[in-house]
């Protein structure tokens, strides 16, 4: 199975061709909203879309680990991550698409 990713650009494109926007209105829809995203979670708050899914950072404890090449033991410090969690509608949709995909082989 191939996978296509989908890009900022693609999803200016959608915009552009879906609500007759410009390309620079588009862009800066998308950017503003990325923005908003990433402040949030920049500021430990969680970004909530429903039907989507959640956005939310995590703190990591350093832990020990190793070197998969030399297999020397290491610290891996400890650091902030992100953590998407996808709404039971989005499982919904992903599943029943993959269930189409499959019929249409």
């Amino acid at each position: 199975m191939s996978v296509k990713t989908l890009t900022r650009t693609d999803i200016v494109a959608k915009l552009m061709q879906k609500h007759q926007l410009s390309a620079s209105e588009s862009q800066k829809i998308i950017d503003g909203i990325l923005r908003c995203i990433s402040d949030a979670l920049v500021a430990g708050e969680c970004s909530k879309f429903d039907n989507f899914g959640t956005f939310e950072p995590r703190e990591k404890a350093e832990r020990p680990g190793r070197n998969p090449k030399t297999g020397e033991r290491a610290t891996v410090s400890a650091r902030r991550v992100v953590r998407f969690r996808a709404s039971k509608a989005l499982k919904k949709r992903v599943h029943e698409g993959n269930l189409r995909s499959k019929k249409n082989r």
